[in-house]
């Protein structure tokens, strides 16, 4: 635990409550500006904050801490698993730990969990497409404007001009219906041995 947070001087357990679906995540924060507008930084609030706005959103400070070290022992009281087995809650995991510590705990125990992590996700998030709990923006049955073509066949050409594009230097040759692409700067060395530059043809 970094002296970072140790150092704060207000230390608390929040609940940020999503005023349209009523779900909700417990977390803790350690602060020195009560009105810093954090919500939460768990996977699944950051999702939902993106979705619904922030505006839709509110944050209750559930209770003080003097420390951050009871403040971390009082999150795992909280978020148990009966906590993260409500189906309103958004937290993935019990308390008393940092999302990212507890990812490397993970790894460093398991060297196949971020596999075991991308599929479980990816399943999770088909799931809740399929049920309507969220919705995949997706491209399906859709068509680009003349007009959008246009902008990205733009863009994607000043992408490729002089050096940017990975052609940029090279040539095409053949010889004996052989076809090979080489550096223009060696074009006069394969021409010499009967290559023709394949531009030409």
């Amino acid at each position: 635990m970094g002296n970072f947070s140790k150092n704060k001087k207000y230390h608390f357990i929040y609940k940020t409550i999503n005023l349209i679906t009523n779900d909700y995540y417990i977390g803790m924060h350690s602060t020195s500006n009560l009105k810093d507008a954090y919500l939460g930084s768990g996977k699944r609030i950051l999702y939902s904050l993106n979705k619904y706005g922030r505006d839709n959103f509110k944050l209750e400070i559930l209770e003080y801490l003097p420390t951050r070290e009871l403040l971390v022992e009082r999150e795992k009281e909280i978020v148990n698993n009966e906590t993260i087995c409500d189906p309103k809650c958004l937290n993935l995991q019990t308390g008393g730990i940092s999302g990212f510590d507890y990812i490397n705990n993970l790894r460093k125990s398991n060297p196949e969990y971020d596999k075991t992590w991308r599929s479980l996700q990816s399943n999770r998030m088909k799931e809740h497409h399929k049920n309507g709990k969220i919705n995949y923006a997706t491209f399906n049955n859709k068509k680009h404007t003349e007009e959008t073509k246009r902008k990205i066949g733009l863009k994607n050409s000043l992408k490729q001009e002089g050096n940017k594009n990975s052609q940029f230097g090279t040539c095409w040759i053949t010889k004996d219906g052989i076809n090979k692409k080489i550096k223009k700067e060696n074009l006069q060395q394969f021409i010499s041995e009967g290559w023709i530059n394949a531009r030409f043809v």
